[in-house]
């Protein structure tokens, strides 16, 4: 089964919560920290971390290396 970011379930219309649920992850992570999310199928998010009071977000850009992004609404 497919799992979907807060963005991508909404973007894609589907009901009740969703299976990564970025904006609560970041509410529970400490300052410094990072959690793997496994892969939002949608934009391919696979973590989400809290830095400078910031939530950032990881993809996978090759096999070895991943980009990090700030999260925007």
């Amino acid at each position: 089964m497919a799992d979907f970011c807060t963005k991508c379930h909404q973007k894609h219309g589907f009901p009740g919560n969703p299976d990564i649920d970025v904006e609560n992850i970041f509410e529970l992570l400490e300052e410094g920290y990072m959690m793997n999310v496994g892969i939002c199928e949608g934009c391919g998010i696979v973590a989400v971390a809290k830095r400078n009071d910031q939530c950032i977000v990881a993809r996978e850009s090759t096999v070895d290396s991943f980009v990090w992004d700030p999260y925007e609404d």
